[in-house]
């Protein structure tokens, strides 16, 4: 076999998430003893992005110091895996490290995806400060995806950063990137994170009303719009709000999944309103799977929402 169906092959295993069948593949490609045949940065960029899905931080680092030894610079797509391995690994400390060491080209989507692994730890601080040195030291304009990003990560402390949030809303406006579902979806999170219920009611009205637009016409709410408002109401328990936004997702065509009932449910257990609470439990039990892409689509890919 040429290097390329190793490639290939490899590529297959670390996509179906068989990562002892990739290494399996890479001894048998050393064992070949071709040396034509020797592993290239896309046979190691393809096993550090495996390890990365897995979490395992140890093993993309293994991988990346093997690259070393066959005197393979890491590149670009080395680095986006690594930082994704900090990110689930949650080795927050490593994520400035690894971007000290990255130069050349293609800064943009390693800056991105450092970003999103500051998210992943819960390192609002970080996520914001790779944001600024992006665009201040850098030099480059941050995208949709990296603003997603450090909006998703002001939701994370406790209380969220919410006024951070929509300052980071604020700026990708006046700065000419489209202002879509995901956008909103976040801001309305970290408000209701925040339990600031005026707050998210005002944004999901803004997304109903005055939404930017998108490809066919103005923004639709999902499932994940209404998320940070009912978690908004936690905090007081009205569960009769909460019933109402249920029922106007329905008169919207929106069916509520497992994870919107369960953030109900805290709700309703804060009122201790066993009536209630029995009504939404029965609705429950008939409820569908979450799409986590509508409520993590700053984080994850379509591969890993399927996972």
């Amino acid at each position: 076999p040429t290097l390329l169906v190793y490639n290939v092959a490899i590529g297959t295993c670390v996509r179906a998430g068989q990562m002892g069948q990739a290494i399996g593949l890479l001894n048998q490609l050393f064992e070949s003893q071709k040396t034509h045949v020797v592993p290239n940065h896309l046979t190691y960029n393809l096993l550090v992005f495996g390890a990365a899905r897995a979490g395992d931080w140890a093993q993309a680092q293994n991988f990346r110091d093997e690259m070393l030894q066959h005197k393979l610079r890491p590149d670009a797509h080395t680095y986006q895996g690594l930082l994704m391995a900090c990110g689930k690994a949650k080795e927050t400390k490593m994520i400035a490290e690894l971007l000290s060491q990255m130069d050349g080209p293609n800064l943009l989507p390693v800056y991105t995806t450092a970003i999103a692994a500051s998210a992943r730890c819960g390192d609002w601080q970080g996520a914001l400060a790779f944001l600024r040195e992006m665009k201040e030291e850098a030099g480059l304009e941050p995208g949709v995806e990296a603003y997603h990003a450090a909006m998703f990560a002001c939701s994370k402390p406790d209380p969220a950063k919410w006024t951070e949030c929509l300052d980071l809303l604020r700026e990708m406006r006046s700065g000419g990137l489209p202002v879509g579902v995901t956008a909103y979806n976040t801001a309305i999170l970290c408000a209701g994170m925040a339990h600031e219920t005026a707050v998210a009611q005002r944004l999901l009205d803004e997304l109903k009303t005055e939404g930017g637009k998108e490809e066919g016409g103005r923004l639709v709410p999902n499932n994940g719009s209404y998320r940070g408002l009912i978690k908004s109401l936690a905090k007081t328990g009205d569960y009769e709000k909460c019933l109402v936004i249920l029922e106007e997702m329905g008169k919207e065509g929106l069916e509520p999944d497992l994870l919107l009932f369960t953030d109900a449910m805290e709700v309703f257990a804060r009122s201790q309103n066993p009536g209630a609470t029995l009504r939404v439990l029965n609705q429950m039990k008939g409820a569908k799977q979450p799409d986590l892409r509508l409520y993590l689509a700053p984080l994850i890919d379509a591969d890993e929402a399927a996972e």
